[in-house]
């Protein structure tokens, strides 16, 4: 016997249009790249998912956030300052809207409470907001970084 699926494919569809999508950067860059220091495969990778995921989602007024949420074997150092600087700056943050989880406790200020001050200012100037991080020993209240995010 065969069974017509198209009413229920339809209420997916018309269901499909009205979702918004948040996405997540792929471990590729966040965890492999960023962290192995291969800034230039990282900018590649970013700018492909970018390309690839984010503007259609974005182009057919489906796309939410897109998160960077940071490897926790990436630790706050000059080196990868740097890198998550580069990293920011080859995307499109003032047409989407991003947001990064730091997740090694070295992103923290010395009383482990807050994002660290650095971090924070990196974000504020590119309009990217944070992600309330709330694991083992870590619940992290910060303030809003981003006007597309609620203060936390």
């Amino acid at each position: 016997m065969v069974y017509d699926h198209s009413h229920r494919l339809q209420r997916l569809v018309l269901w499909l249009e009205d979702f918004e999508y948040s996405l997540k950067m792929p471990q590729l860059v966040t965890h492999e790249h960023m962290v192995r220091k291969k800034t230039e495969d990282a900018l590649r990778e970013a700018a492909a998912f970018e390309r690839g995921c984010i503007q259609p989602l974005h182009r057919a007024g489906l796309l939410g956030s897109v998160l960077l949420q940071l490897s926790p074997y990436f630790p706050k150092n000059a080196a990868n300052l740097k890198t998550l600087i580069s990293v920011l700056d080859s995307l499109s943050f003032l047409d989407y809207d991003y947001a990064v989880e730091f997740r090694h406790r070295s992103w923290l200020d010395g009383e482990g409470e807050l994002i660290d001050p650095e971090a924070m200012a990196i974000l504020k100037e590119r309009n990217i907001s944070t992600v309330l991080i709330d694991g083992p020993g870590l619940h992290i209240r910060q303030g809003k970084s981003a006007s597309h995010a609620e203060p936390l």
